[in-house]
């Protein structure tokens, strides 16, 4: 995965068609094939687009996926081999052809008799296109061609990004001997990979988008992305029952090299519900539903998860920080405690005070007075 990163997509991404000081033209005015695939689709007029209509009896009305919980935006529509989701899709096609399947709108539906209608985009290496969230696209069971077989002359491969609050999936696929095929799959997350792909979805998203500010934006993701490869910027690994780390398996690949796995999906689902509580341990909102809507999975699902790998409830998890939020406010700071426990995230203050008492067995006032004191202790034996 590395190697097409460095070999394709960072060289890709270097060029310049233009070597203008101001460049202010379309992302569309691009011979570098920078797609967004959003209906109505507005793409350079040498992208090949085909137009299909689906009669009534074709369609089916998409359904949501199965065991998703929560994740109810995740769409199906198995008949056609599309399905939509909640967050953004990037794809670089750096070998070969494809024609890809794109709903010509949210539902597919586009007229009252339940006519439906789907565009064929036919692409050429080297190009990267974006799939907003919500748009109708392969779901990988079918190869991405729809002419005849014997025409598909090279091996189409694809390097993925999928965006997600979790963090960054990436992983190949290739069509070979007739059958779409993915791997090497790696789960990728930091706060700068994050905050570089919603700046470059936001560029692209834009009603007036312009190259320069675009490209600089997904060359930055990218060179992220790069440097996370190398140092593998995965979930943190899990803890065992005697709170030791548990080390990410590695695996001989084909060439001998170890391939390091990527992370059980549960505990990408639990760091990604404590990152979104620490980041709003504050809210008076802030609830088990909130907190596994962010999560993309079913409260429930959630509250299991959390007791397998923390031995408490999500609700026990945000009161645990909150009350250690407020032991450092009052250790560091001369605040009044109702001022405290509002910036703990406990309302009204009355109920702080009580919840701590409950949490640490005495008041915050004189947890606050024998810290001072064992401090004052420790000084003087100084």
């Amino acid at each position: 995965m590395i190697e097409v990163v460095q070999q394709h997509l960072l060289p890709w991404a270097w060029r310049r068609e233009s070597q203008n000081s101001v460049d202010v033209e379309p992302v569309g005015a691009s011979q570098k094939r920078l797609l967004l695939l959003q209906p109505p689709l507005q793409l350079p007029p040498e992208i090949q687009v085909e137009e299909r209509i689906m009669d009534a009896s074709q369609m089916r009305r998409g359904k949501p996926a199965p065991g998703r919980g929560s994740f109810a935006s995740h769409v199906l529509w198995p008949e056609l081999g599309l399905h939509s989701m909640p967050f953004a899709w990037l794809g670089f096609l750096y070998q070969g052809e494809i024609d890809l399947r794109i709903g010509a709108s949210r539902s597919l539906i586009f007229a009252p008799s339940g006519e439906g209608k789907i565009h064929i985009v036919s692409l050429q290496a080297p190009t990267l296109f974006v799939i907003p969230p919500g748009v109708p696209h392969p779901d990988g069971n079918h190869i991405p061609w729809e002419r005849p077989l014997h025409l598909l002359r090279e091996e189409p491969r694809i390097f993925w990004v999928h965006v997600s609050p979790a963090g960054l999936r990436c992983h190949l696929s290739r069509v070979a001997e007739g059958r779409y095929q993915e791997e090497f799959f790696v789960l990728l997350n930091n706060e700068a990979l994050m905050g570089l792909a919603k700046l470059f979805m936001a560029e692209m998203q834009r009603p007036q988008r312009f190259l320069l500010v675009v490209e600089a934006a997904l060359l930055s993701l990218l060179l992220e992305i790069n440097q996370s490869l190398l140092s593998f910027d995965a979930i943190p690994p899990k803890e065992n029952a005697l709170g030791e780390k548990v080390a990410a398996t590695a695996d001989r690949g084909p060439n001998g090299k170890e391939e390091r796995s990527m992370p059980d999906g549960s505990i990408v689902t639990t760091e990604a519900a404590k990152r979104f509580i620490e980041m709003h341990l504050n809210w008076k909102t802030l609830s088990l539903e909130m907190v596994a809507h962010h999560a993309f999975v079913s409260a429930s699902h959630l509250n299991r998860l959390f007791k397998a790998e923390l031995g408490m409830t999500v609700k026990e998890y945000i009161q645990h920080k909150r009350i250690n939020v407020a032991k450092t406010l009052l250790e560091e700071s001369d605040m009044a405690v109702s001022e405290v426990g509002f910036l703990s995230g406990f309302f009204p203050p009355s109920h702080f005070a009580r919840a701590f008492s409950q949490a640490v067995g005495i008041t915050p006032k004189k947890f606050r007075d024998a810290r001072r004191s064992a401090d004052l202790d420790e000084k003087a034996l100084k």
